[in-house]
């Protein structure tokens, strides 16, 4: 295998011999289930990556519900909900596995439907009604409400 430098933001790749921690907290390496292997076509992620260290980057997801949800780690960040015609809970991620997550959710509920954002003990953090905007964090220990604001859906 051939050596190669990779700088994906915060994290390096010195060599296919070196382990990787990326600034999501995945880690690569020969010692862990997963390594990134150079081929000379490209690189690629040899092995098997534990989902659980996955954390969003972005991303959004537009859902009409069907009834609860709960959210994982590896979800969008931003997530356009419409309750679907009744009130739902949307429960986030374990807080253990969560440090430094972000999760901006909004309500386009067509009538009076309150989305209950609740963690997963399960208190709730934050009622969000039909056009508000709501974003959580969490620290590792506490999803925090950091603030809700009312929104015209278009």
């Amino acid at each position: 295998m051939a050596d190669y430098k990779v700088d994906p933001g915060p994290g390096s790749v010195n060599s296919h011999n070196d382990k990787y921690r990326d600034s999501f907290g995945i880690v690569f390496g020969d010692d862990d289930d997963a390594s990134i292997v150079s081929d000379g076509t490209g690189i690629r992620i040899a092995g098997t990556v534990d989902a659980s260290g996955l954390r969003n980057s972005g991303g959004h997801n537009v859902e009409t519900l069907a009834g609860n949800r709960a959210l994982a780690s590896g979800d969008a960040m931003y997530q356009k909900l419409d309750p679907g015609g009744a009130g739902r809970d949307v429960t986030l991620p374990a807080e253990a596995i969560s440090d430094g997550l972000v999760f901006t959710i909004t309500n386009a509920a067509d009538a009076a439907e309150a989305l209950t954002v609740k963690d997963d003990t399960p208190a709730t953090v934050v009622s969000i009604a039909q056009n508000e905007r709501a974003t959580v964090v969490c620290n590792g220990t506490t999803w925090i409400h950091m603030g809700i604001e009312t929104i015209a859906l278009s």
